[in-house]
């Protein structure tokens, strides 16, 4: 397991990836679950809590898809729902 998180660059890198690969929409709870895949992030460190019930993991890629947002490459769609803008 890796003693730390992945950094925010390969957060954002690897939600794009992930939204990318959807060919369409795809909710957060899909994002998080196909980031965990991709990434190979352990089970221990995706069920780490930041708040209340709220994993430290979703906390980030809520970040992560922020500035993805910010910066043009996804859109959301609906809430909890995105896609890669055109």
């Amino acid at each position: 397991m890796p003693a730390e998180f992945p950094s925010v660059p390969t957060l954002i890198e690897a939600t794009i990836h992930v939204i990318s690969q959807a060919n369409g929409e795809i909710r957060n709870d899909q994002i998080t679950k196909a980031v965990i895949d991709h990434l190979k992030i352990s089970p221990e460190m995706a069920s780490k809590i930041h708040s209340g019930n709220r994993t430290e993991l979703d906390y980030r890629l809520a970040w992560a898809r922020t500035k993805a947002a910010k910066s043009g490459v996804i859109v959301r769609v609906a809430p909890s729902t995105w896609k890669i803008a055109k």
